[in-house]
Formats: structure tokens, C-alpha cells, sequence
């Protein structure tokens, strides 16, 4: 665990840099308490859950930039290797279990410890292609500023119901990712606490708490805002071929 702390140390001046207070206003912890990411086949659903999700992505784009202001993904980039390495229900802060049910915490920490493209990532690349929050509406087929009621909503087919489900699980995991990120870079300014439980149920020190579980966070946000953007790309290539 000192290599983990090590790893924080580093990133001390990165938190540093970082707005709490733009952080706070995306609300993402209480956007993945609040959602229910259900796995099922409901595709025709109403309108504002629509635009609730379009929101969602929303949030999420803007963790990133807030996020890409700071040296924190530099850090956790050049550390990749090690942090995944370590990166169990152990290493990771129990208030994770409060933000993010522990079955999908177990999700995320398994695709973040066998996923190593993380520390090839640009984020500026990453949102130069993730495609804007109207161009998200669209592909959900829902107008984000008027949403409209039950019996008002547009009647969508099976290929689109599957794509708008396609589109939920990621920004799911996109707000999830985000959730954590947030939890734990706020542990950075609670410098009164060395050491708090692990979801485990172990001592962890904070430092490396915040370390693991930032990561955790970044990497699935990341993978699913590459995911939402190749979409969207697929979707631009469709109306080329009309």
C-alpha cells in the first residue's frame, strides 16, 4: 500500500488544482443513486427518462473537462500497470458501497483491473469526438428541451429500442464511473482522515483509497464515453448511405 500512497503523493498538486465546487454541481453521486440502470428491454419508455439520460451524458462530459484542467489522468497514466495490479474491493473505500451497488462496484473494478487502455487515453481527443448532448437526443430520438408526454412520444422500432438500450447501459456505466470519481476525489480534502474502511472491510488509508478508486471511476467513464462517441459515428455513416 505505500506504493499506492506514493502514487497520491504525486497527485497532490493536481488536487490542488481542482474546482470541488464544479465538481459537487454534477451531481453525479446522487445521479447513480437516483437512476435505476435496470437490465431489462424496456426501450419504450418516456420521454423525460429520454432526456434524463441525455442529462446524465451531459454531467459526465463535463466531469471530464473539469477533470482534463488538472494533471490527475497524467498521474494515474503513468502509474497504470501497478494501480490495476492492486485494484480490489480491499483496496477500494467502503463509502464506494453507498454511491454504487457492490455488485457493479465488482463490475467496474474487474473491467478497470483487465482493461489497460486506460493510460493511452488523450481526454482531449476523447471530447474533441464524444458527440454533443442534442447529438446524444438524436440518437435517442427525444427533443431534450421539450420532451413531451407518454402519448405524445415518437414510436420508435425494434432497431432503434435496441440502440437506445445500447445507449443506456453506457452512460450507466459512464455515471458510475463518474460517481466514484467524484466520492473519492473529494476524500482528498479530508486530510483529518488517514485511514477508513475498505469496502472489504479493512483498514485503507485514505490516500490510497482515493487513488484506487479515482481510477476505477476514470477508466470505465472513459471507456463508455468512447463507446457513446463510436455510436455516434456509426449512426453518421447510416444517414451518409440514405
Amino acid at each position: 500500500m505505500n506504493a499506492l500512497q506514493n502514487i497520491e503523493t504525486e497527485l497532490a498538486h493536481s488536487l490542488d488544482k481542482l474546482d470541488y465546487r464544479r465538481l459537487r454541481s454534477l451531481g453525479l453521486k446522487d445521479r447513480a443513486q437516483l437512476r435505476k440502470f435496470v437490465a431489462d428491454n424496456k426501450w419504450d419508455v418516456p420521454p423525460v427518462h429520454l432526456k434524463f439520460w441525455v442529462d446524465d451524458y451531459g454531467a459526465s462530459i463535463q466531469l471530464i473537462n473539469i477533470i482534463s484542467e488538472t494533471g490527475i489522468v497524467t498521474v494515474l497514466q503513468k502509474n497504470s500497470d501497478e494501480i490495476r495490479s492492486l485494484l480490489s474491493l480491499g483496496t477500494l473505500p467502503a463509502i464506494d458501497s453507498y454511491v454504487v451497488s457492490r455488485d457493479k462496484i465488482e463490475d467496474l473494478i474487474k473491467f478497470a483491473k483487465d482493461c489497460d487502455r486506460f493510460k493511452r487515453l488523450d481526454p482531449a481527443a476523447l471530447l474533441h469526438k464524444a458527440p454533443s448532448e442534442d447529438q446524444v437526443a438524436d440518437i435517442l430520438i427525444v427533443n431534450r428541451y421539450d420532451p413531451g408526454g407518454w402519448e405524445d412520444r415518437p414510436r420508435v422500432d425494434e432497431k432503434v429500442g435496441a440502440r437506445r438500450l445500447r445507449i443506456r447501459a453506457l452512460i450507466a456505466k459512464a455515471v458510475m464511473g463518474g460517481a466514484l470519481t467524484v466520492t473519492n476525489l473529494s476524500l482528498g480534502i479530508l486530510t483529518f482522515l488517514s485511514v477508513i474502511p475498505s469496502i472489504a472491510g479493512e483498514e485503507l488509508s485514505t490516500k490510497s483509497g482515493l487513488v484506487t478508486s479515482t481510477f476505477t471511476g476514470l477508466t470505465c467513464l472513459f471507456d463508455a464515453i468512447e463507446k457513446i462517441s463510436s455510436v455516434h459515428q456509426e449512426e453518421k455513416r447510416r444517414e451518409e448511405k440514405r
